[in-house]
């Protein structure tokens, strides 16, 4: 018999080892004795596997099978499990295909079986598709090799071809939008991308100009089968042809061109024709020669060249074709996007005396417009030709006089007396005659004195134009100061022409007004003369000894002239000029030297327009009492005074406005000035250069110098003063000016006085405080771009060398350097404001320094802003205080400090906070501290109280000077229970407090500190018991979160520091108490602090640092310093877990 026994027991498909036994039996009784001993059999199970791991159909038709095959026949029915993997690209169900129900069985006996995969036919052009297997545990066998088996089914399915649906379409009106369709033969499977482009032949302007389009290239997705190019139209008004978007399509991606791959779009134009008008009626030429224009205008730009005809009426007097005058050939064209084209007229010069002739010009029909109001056009070709008279004392009468010439019945308009040199004892009066009476000589030889009365020399009074010509003359009244003794008057709407005369020495009686030229509802035109003259032969008078001008009824013009040594009583020494509605005075080239009056001693403008330009100069000019304006004074609603290209020197006011004075004007431009230079300018009181009163709109000084300007002992505003008047300046130079008291540079009060400045500089200036800008009450102050340097302090108790603010000041882009606050109690070398200072751009404080606190920036109440990453503070320092760069005190208020971006570099405070003291709340975001230092407290930075923020900053060697252990914080000191410190993601590194305590943080007498995610490297302290890194005293705190603190070698790193929360910190090379509870102590293997992104620089964490993946996320932060998000996975382990310190490491 058999005794059998199984030793491991059997798997499920019957594998294992059958142990067994022998013995004798005659089956009832057993044999005596033992079995035998132990024998074993392996009894094995079949394997089953795929017939193959994959397979690819022809098409997408047809069945597919897939064998399964078992190793060996078995004696039982073998069962197959099997799934279709999620990965399979195709769809079942019947939609790609049918497989065979799960399981198969292979039945006793057999070895192999079938599942069938059948196909389902598409007409869908698609990507090859995969049918993916898996065989899952079978009954009664074991898997074998092959279990996963992938159906790969080939697509037999054309790309489908892509149209455009029309090759053309015509929009309505100039809006709304167009859309070119593609469409598809057929739906595909794939996504279909229509790449297209604008053909260069469209007459269309694309970029928002004529339109803007859907960018190339169009997707037609899977399924659809089509989509859209859209054309937005842009609206205009201009007249012009249709346009044409022509657009040519690409090669698609899974399709092929179809019949239709050019559309044009045309934009149908709906803007109406312009009309064309000449733009005058009328004009008349000044002379029988050079060249006039008529021009023809559009009511708009149009799109299309307008073309217009014209002729000359037959009624014209003059006659062309070179006779009296040329003109161009008809038509004339006006270019598309142009609105104006000149038919030019050139006058033919004869000798013949034959009246004003005229030539008549009629607009034809317009090509592309219709025409306007004015078709006809006349223009008067003045006659100059007269006869020439001689004029001489020794002539037969009556040409031996001047007087009697003109009255002459041969004398007419045109005619021309020609004077020989003489002395002319007469007055004399043009009569109403349009002529010219010309010194054949010239002035110094020819001189006419007038006839010992009280009268004029010369009179203008019955409506005389500008060809009625003075030139040539010395105009010298000899007669006794009287009440008409002037040397030329206009009146009665005359406007004659001065050329090439000298007025001098004529004098009225006291009250009266101008001496030299008398003008009362005229004009004048005044070329190359001289007016006044001579420091002994003065035109005096009590206003506007030089000229007078009132009701003028045409513009008065002065050019290339001289008007000097004019004396007077009143205003305007030079000029004095009286408004009259919207007449203007133009002056150019022109001189103005030592003028003298009350206001204005060279020009006084009461409420005219004013224009000077041509490099005229203004040297010497004063006023000796009255409110001002050595030069100028402008006052009046309506005045409005605009210089271009003048220069102002040594000129002297005893009140305000040295050279210029400004007052009550609200015109829309009452001063500007543009490209002039102010040179040693004096004012007593205030404005050496320009001085600005109650005036409405903005004065604007721009490409202009400013320098040398001085005052008496109560001077204010050497360059500028500005009360109650805004003003922009404009690269402009506000250098070296002088004041006895405050704005040595600028000088500004009220709320009215909004200054701007872009560009330019304010240096080298004087004054008590604000040497170099001075604003007081509520003056502000906008500045971009500007240089403010050198400006010191004169007063020992001065504040702000550069600025003094009582109001909010902005600077943009700025440059500060070298500005010095007073040297014994002075606050804010750069900037003193008891409001606010806003700080954006990229601005740079250097070497600036103060006595008593702020050698950039004091502010004794408000906020400063510091904003962006562009601010540099370098090298400032204080000499007895706080706050080397920057000293915020709250002066009674609360203050706020927010810095951003900010780098402080070896700035220096002989007392605390070597960068920045502050009291109040301040927020620091992104700023770099290096190298600052202090004397006792703070080298870096000292919040004296209040909340301060301290996020994503590094602080590098900043360091303490002192002797005493009482001091401390190489970086950062804090004192007094109302003193919150909170530091996140910052980093410190090789900072000192020298003998004091805390190298990197000193939190002083119940002062509290939490520090977050932040890095601390070898700082230093030579205190009795060093505490190199972190040190609070025995009733303050600091308190870390995932803080790491580390020495290159054994040193004590904390005093009284604790862990915050659940975090986890990292002590290295601490041989004093621990840090914080729970605290690693593993190598950080920190990086030398270097640029590794972000604004600041970091230390980085090198493979193996202990830091790493080591922080509590609870307390951790969700940025490191330089931005990036934490935490990350860093030691590639499958857990993501903050790292400790500043910096997060990215593998």
């Amino acid at each position: 018999g058999i005794y059998a026994t199984t030793i491991a027991p059997l798997t499920a498909a019957g594998d294992g080892d059958l142990n067994y036994r022998i013995y004798a039996s005659d089956g009832v009784h057993d044999a005596e004795g033992e079995p035998t001993g132990n024998s074993a059999v392996r009894v094995i199970a079949p394997s089953v596997t795929f017939g193959s791991a994959a397979q690819t159909t022809v098409n997408e038709s047809g069945a597919a099978p897939l064998t399964v095959q078992q190793s060996s026949a078995s004696g039982e029915a073998v069962t197959v499990p099997f799934t279709v993997n999620g990965s399979s690209t195709a769809t079942g169900g019947g939609v790609d295909y049918h497989i065979t129900a799960s399981p198969i069985a292979i039945a006793a006996g057999s070895t192999t079986a079938n599942i069938t995969i059948s196909l389902i036919s598409d007409t869908l052009n698609e990507n090859n598709e995969t049918v993916v297997v898996d065989m899952g545990a079978p009954t009664n066998a074991v898997r074998g090799a092959i279990t996963t088996h992938t159906l790969t089914i080939t697509d037999d399915d054309p790309a489908p071809t892509v149209i455009f649906t029309t090759s053309s379409q015509a929009t309505a009106g100039e809006d709304g939008t167009a859309t070119i369709t593609a469409q598809l033969s057929a739906a595909s499977g794939k996504d279909v991308t229509v790449p297209f482009t604008v053909n260069g032949s469209s007459t269309a302007t694309g970029g928002g100009f004529d339109y803007s389009m859907s960018a190339s290239p169009v997707t037609i997705p899977a399924g659809s089968t089509t989509a859209d190019i859209t054309v937005s139209i842009t609206s205009d008004n201009l007249d012009e042809d249709h346009e044409t978007v022509i657009v040519d399509m690409g090669a698609p991606t899974n399709a092929t061109q179809g019949a239709i791959t050019t559309h044009a779009l045309t934009i149908t134009d709906d803007a109406p024709a312009p009309a064309v008008t000449f733009t005058t009626a009328s004009q008349m030429t000044a002379m029988e020669s050079g060249s006039y224009t008529i021009t023809a205008q559009l009511s708009a730009a149009s799109g299309r060249v307008v073309t217009v005809p014209f002729t000359v009426n037959a009624t014209s007097t003059a006659t062309g074709g070179g006779v009296d005058y040329h003109i161009t050939a008809s038509p004339i064209a006006i270019a598309a996007g142009s609105t104006t084209a000149n038919i030019t007229m050139t006058i033919i010069a004869d000798s013949l005396v034959e009246g004003n002739e005229t030539v008549i010009v009629d607009m034809g029909a317009p090509i592309n417009a219709t025409q306007g109001a004015i078709t006809t056009h006349t223009l008067t070709i003045r006659d100059d030709d007269g006869a020439q008279i001689a004029v001489c004392s020794t002539n037969p009468a009556p040409f031996n006089k001047i007087q009697t010439t003109i009255a002459d019945a041969g004398t007419t308009n045109g005619s021309t007396l020609l004077v020989c040199a003489g002395t002319y004892p007469e007055k004399i009066n043009f009569l109403g005659k349009d002529i010219t009476v010309k010194a054949e000589s010239g002035a110094s030889v020819t001189f006419i004195i007038g006839d010992n009365t009280n009268s004029p020399v010369v009179t203008f009074s019955s409506g005389e134009n500008s060809t009625a010509v003075l030139d040539g003359f010395t105009i010298d009244n000899q007669a006794a100061a009287g009440t008409a003794t002037r040397g030329i008057s206009i009146s009665a709407s005359s406007a004659p022409t001065i050329r090439n005369c000298v007025v001098k020495g004529n004098q009225l009686s006291t009250g009266q007004n101008g001496a030299g030229i008398y003008i009362n509802g005229g004009t004048a035109t005044i070329q190359s003369s001289t007016i006044g003259g001579e420091a002994f032969n003065k035109n005096s008078c009590q206003t506007g000894c030089g000229i007078y001008a009132t009701a003028l009824t045409e513009t008065l013009s002065i050019s290339n002239s001289t008007i000097s040594e004019n004396a007077g009583t009143g205003t305007g020494g030079g000029i004095y000029l009286s408004a009259n509605g919207t007449q203007a005075t133009n002056i150019t080239g022109t001189a103005f030297t030592n003028n003298t009056g009350q206001n204005g001693g060279a020009i006084y403008n009461n409420g005219t327009i004013l224009s000077i330009s041509g490099s005229s100069s203004f040297n010497a000019n004063s006023v000796s009492s009255g409110t001002g304006g050595g030069a100028i004074h402008s006052t009046g609603a309506g005045a409005s005074t605009t210089i271009d290209g003048a220069t102002f020197t040594g000129n002297a006011s005893s009140n305000q406005g040295g050279a210029i004075y400004i007052t009550g004007s609200t015109a829309a431009t009452p001063l500007s000035i543009s490209n002039c230079t102010f040179t040693n300018n004096a004012a007593t009181l205030y404005g050496a250069a320009v001085a600005l009163n109650s005036i409405t709109n903005a004065t604007t000084i721009s490409s202009t110098t400013i320098t040398g300007g001085s005052g008496g002992s109560s001077s204010k505003g050497a360059g500028i003063y500005t009360s109650a008047a805004p003003l922009t300046l404009t690269n402009t130079n506000v250098n070296n000016n002088t004041s006895a008291l405050e704005g040595g540079g600028i000088w500004a009060s009220g709320a009215a006085s909004v200054i701007t400045i872009t560009g330019g500089s304010v240096s080298g200036n004087s004054g008590t405080s604000g040497s170099g800008i001075y604003l007081t009450s509520s003056a502000t102050l906008t500045a971009t771009g500007t240089t403010i340097s050198n400006n010191t302090s004169s007063s020992t108790s001065g504040s702000g060398g550069g600025i003094y603010a009582a109001n909010g000041v902005t600077i943009t882009d700025g440059t500060f350097a070298n500005n010095a606050a007073g040297s014994s109690s002075g606050q804010g070398g750069a900037i003193y404001s008891s409001s606010s200072v806003t700080l954006n751009g990229a601005n740079t404080f250097t070497g600036n320094h103060a006595s008593n606190g702020g050698g950039a920036i004091f502010l004794s109440s408000g906020s400063v802003a510091v904003n962006n990453s562009g601010n540099i503070f370098t090298g400032n320092y204080t000499t007895s205080n706080s706050g080397g760069a920057i000293f915020v005190t709250d002066g009674g208020s609360v203050a706020f400090a927010g810095i951003a971006g900010a780098i402080f570099t070896g700035n220096y405070a002989t007392n605390a906070g070597g960068g920045a003291i502050i009291t109040g709340n301040a927020t620091i975001h992104n700023a770099t501290f290096t190298g600052n230092y202090a004397k006792d407290n703070g080298g870096a930075f000292y919040p004296l109280s209040g909340t301060s923020y301290i996020y994503n900053s590094t602080f590098e060697t900043n360091s303490l000077t002192t002797t005493s252990t009482t001091y401390g914080g190489g970086a950062i000191y804090m004192k007094n229970a109302v003193y919150y410190l909170n530091i996140y993601n910052s980093t410190f590194v090789g900072n000192s407090a020298g003998a004091g305590r805390g190298g990197a943080v000193y939190a002083n007498t119940n002062a509290s500190a939490n520090i977050y995610n932040s890095t601390f490297y070898n700082n230093t302290s030579s205190y009795s018991s060093p505490v190199n890194h972190l040190h609070a005293s025995s009733s303050g705190y600091i308190k870390l979160y995932n803080a790491l603190v580390a020495h290159p070698s054994g040193a004590v790193l904390c005093n009284n520091t604790a862990r915050g929360g659940t975090s986890v910190n990292l002590e290295y090379n601490n041989s004093g108490t621990a840090c914080a509870a729970s605290s690693v102590t593993g190598d950080p293997k920190l990086s030398v602090l270097a640029d590794n992104g972000g604004l600041t620089r970091t230390m980085a964490l090198q493979t193996g640092s202990a830091a790493m993946d080591a922080a509590d996320d609870a307390t951790c932060l969700t940025t490191d310093q330089r931005g990036l998000s934490r935490p990350v996975d860093g030691d590639s382990n499958g857990s993501a877990v903050c790292d400790i310190g500043a910096f997060e490491y990215v593998p």
